[in-house]
């Protein structure tokens, strides 16, 4: 079998290449809009290593313009309102970040893939939200330029 019989030809508007935080938060917020949409992410599960588990206040600040803080925050997380530095059990110093954001005093701690499967749960009843998931990605090029992006399943 080729490589034409083993892929369905999926038209839309707009085609996201990684399901981490950022596409995944994208295309919630492009299928809530009424946006075509398609998420790529090459691994199976989000259930893998990630290189961050916090969100600053700055992510919690947007969360909440975007009107899903709450719903973040219903699910399992570690609140974080503030960090001390210990040389040998000895506070030296500290932060709270209740001076450094007044208006979202805390970090939350969240597994990432906490994160990622909660903004999935959002963005499934949107028509417009397929995620492919666990397939290669191969580039298509029409005369040197980008044109596509071919995924199996």
């Amino acid at each position: 079998m080729n490589d034409q019989e083993k892929t369905t030809p999926h038209r839309t508007g707009v085609c996201i290449v990684g399901g981490g935080p950022a596409g995944m938060l994208l295309g919630l917020l492009l299928a809530k809009r009424g946006s075509d949409v398609i998420v790529l992410e090459q691994h199976n599960s989000f259930d893998r290593e990630f290189r961050g588990e916090v969100l600053q206040p700055s992510t919690a600040r947007l969360l909440d313009q975007i009107g899903l803080l709450g719903y973040i925050m219903d699910q399992p997380h570690l609140t974080l309102t503030e960090g001390k530095l210990l040389v040998n059990g000895v506070p030296k110093a500290g932060f709270s970040f209740n001076t450094i954001a007044p208006d979202y005093p805390y970090a939350i701690w969240m597994p990432q893939v906490v994160f990622l499967n909660a903004l999935l749960e959002k963005a499934r009843p949107f028509a417009g939200f397929p995620l492919l998931d666990g397939g290669p990605r191969k580039r298509t090029y029409r005369r040197k330029r980008l044109c596509g992006r071919r995924a199996r399943r």
